[in-house]
């Protein structure tokens, strides 16, 4: 069985900018991609220099040293398609051009270096001559065209019926998208309640507890005293039809749940509470539809079990030997300490409470159409993170489908989540807010500490991955979010009534 088929799943440093709701250490859940070749944001309608965008096709006259022109086929907020037409005067001269520094470099037998003629040239090397030319004008033209109209791509353009010969005007399309424009309006001075934080000493008795099981150890125990609660290793053994799918050694198994890999084992804890030491015992699975399995296999495998030791788990006692443990002088100081970490964690809960109401606030004056690519990638990411939360506790395909099709707000969440992202990104550029180097290091450093594993190794990985941007953009956001709660006319609500 393979490691999607027995449940297993990869862990590391990536994961703390992946999973859902840490897109980056300490995402806010602003998923927009960073805009590229554009040049920085100069008004509320700058894609277009603050004019009104016109859905006609228009055409527009290039830069005289391309003499090309562009007409826009698509011109919404959000899609653009463009076709180009570059002079074949131009397409030639840059033919030449290149031809005549691969003369410079080019030795072939019988000609003296800078002497193979032009028509050898083109002989051999016209293919490859050809697509740099047809690559440099393509980026040139495009890339000019996106700075004179302050267009913030997003993503990559396609690049579609290419017309390129000889002779002849070289013509192509491009299709893309770019950010919205929209009237950002008033964001600072906005009115907000704050709620107060307090910490109940039942909230630092649930923290005790929490520490006491992080410090719990496993005792051993005779088979036959097992009850509920108690822990199993054991030995695996998965098989269909007769043979070995996979094995697994020293596996905990905890009494009273009946489950493996997230794999439903029906009756496993019963079995358990009876099982003797290495007298294995064989359980009827079914494979539940997320896992996948080959072609010819059939989900329906046998568990077999092995019991090798019996164990029980005990807490520790709070005293002196726990304190010692915990680093603490006394219980009081115990109790301050956690007390201290609830309220800074609680503070922490409300000021991004407050962050999120200014910016939906600020969101429900602004209205913005997004860009559809954009919006379905990001809606499809949190599909499938709600799909891997229903899979994790054992949900069949059927019951997931039913259980998002209950839900129905994936949609509204990736819009909600990518107009954030576009206003703060806005706040960002007119408040000038940036993020340093040091900034930068910092954080990676932190989620190297959280890993256990060297800060250089985490950036590598993200740098490999390309992560290093999208953190940069998190981390920019953040401070967007700080500064529209800095700005704001803050009050403290009155208390409840109790």
């Amino acid at each position: 069985m393979s490691n999607r088929e027995s449940g297993q799943e990869g862990t590391g440093a990536a994961q703390d900018h992946g999973a859902e709701h840490e897109h980056g250490p300490h995402c806010d859940h602003d998923h927009a991609p960073q805009a590229v070749g554009a040049a920085d944001d100069t008004g509320e309608n700058a894609a277009f220099g603050g004019g009104e965008r016109d859905d006609d096709v228009t055409p527009i006259q290039r830069d005289p040293d391309f003499q090309a022109s562009a007409e826009y086929l698509e011109n919404g907020p959000c899609n653009k398609r463009i076709r180009f037409e570059v002079a074949a005067e131009n397409v030639q001269s840059k033919l030449d051009s290149d031809y005549a520094e691969l003369r410079k470099s080019v030795q072939l037998p019988g000609f003296r270096k800078g002497r193979v003629p032009r028509g050898l040239l083109e002989k051999r090397f016209s293919a490859r001559v050809e697509e740099e030319v047809r690559e440099t004008i393509i980026q040139g033209v495009f890339v000019d065209e996106i700075k004179k109209h302050d267009l913030k791509v997003i993503g990559s353009p396609r690049i579609e019926k290419i017309e390129f010969k000889a002779g002849a005007p070289f013509r192509f399309e491009t299709l893309f998208e770019v950010e919205p424009s929209f009237e950002l309006g008033e964001y600072t001075g906005l009115a907000l309640e704050a709620r107060a934080v307090q910490v109940n000493e039942e909230d630092v008795d649930r923290e005790i507890e929490k520490l006491r099981d992080s410090y719990s150890t496993l005792d051993a125990i005779a088979f036959g005293e097992q009850k509920i609660d108690d822990v199993v290793l054991a030995d695996l053994r998965w098989t269909r039809e007769g043979a070995d799918v996979t094995q697994q050694s020293g596996v905990f198994l905890k009494i009273g749940v009946d489950r493996v890999d997230n794999i439903v084992v029906a009756d496993l804890s019963h079995r358990l509470l009876a099982a003797t030491q290495d007298s294995e015992f064989a359980v009827a699975v079914t494979l539940p539809e997320p896992f996948e399995v080959s072609d010819s296999g059939s989900r329906e495998l046998t568990l077999h079990v092995r019991p090798k030791s019996m164990h029980r788990t005990r807490r520790p006692e709070l005293n002196e030997e726990f304190l010692a443990l915990v680093k603490k002088e006394s219980y009081e100081s115990l109790r301050e300490s956690l007390r201290k970490s609830i309220e800074i964690q609680l503070r922490v809960a409300e000021e991004q409470r407050q962050e999120s109401e200014l910016l939906r606030q600020i969101g429900a004056n602004v209205s913005m159409e997004l860009p559809p690519t954009m919006l379905e990638s990001r809606r499809k990411e949190l599909t499938s993170l709600a799909e891997e939360r229903l899979r994790k506790q054992g949900k069949t395909k059927e019951e997931i489908a039913q259980a998002l099709a209950a839900d129905g707000t994936q949609d509204e969440k990736a819009r909600s989540e990518l107009k954030a992202a576009f206003i703060l990104d806005r706040i960002a550029d007119r408040e000038r807010l940036f993020v340093t180097e040091d900034e930068l290091l910092a954080r990676i450093e932190r989620t190297a500490m959280i890993f256990g594993r060297p800060p250089a190794e985490v950036l590598e990985q993200y740098a490999a991955q390309g992560m290093i941007d999208a953190v940069r953009e998190s981390m920019r956001r953040e401070k967007a979010r700080a500064f529209l709660r800095k700005k704001a006319k803050i009050t403290l609500a009155a208390p409840a009534a109790e």
